[in-house]
């Protein structure tokens, strides 16, 4: 489900706004925002983990490629963002790097905890 929601994450802050386009199926919004009509996703989706890895990783690389390219001059212009309104570019980008850093912590801590009962 973590990794569904960070292509969610990717998706609603990156691939939507600044490449122009669409959600993936699989990607999973947090539970405060699961009312909002969000266009393309599927909840009824049962993807194994490799389906997700892949979607994650195509995600992944196209943001590590845009993040090569961009200039800085694009980094002020405003996107409008699903649910959010409009942003800069820039914070885009830094929204990205949030979610995947609170979640790898999350991931982590929960390892810990599995780690420590088993």
């Amino acid at each position: 489900q973590t990794l569904r929601h960070l292509v969610f994450a990717m998706d609603k802050w990156f691939t939507a706004p600044i490449l122009g386009e669409r959600f993936h199926p699989i990607g999973l919004p947090n539970t405060g925002s699961l009312e909002f009509a969000w266009p393309d996703l599927d909840y009824e989706l049962k993807p194994t983990v490799a389906e997700v890895l892949a979607v994650r990783a195509d995600r992944v690389a196209r943001f590590r490629d845009h993040l090569a390219t961009v200039a800085a001059t694009d980094l002020a212009r405003p996107v409008d963002v699903l649910e959010n309104g409009p942003h800069p570019v820039q914070e885009c980008i830094h929204t990205v790097f949030e979610e995947e850093f609170w979640h790898n912590r999350y991931a982590l801590r929960d390892l810990t905890l599995l780690e420590a009962t088993a």
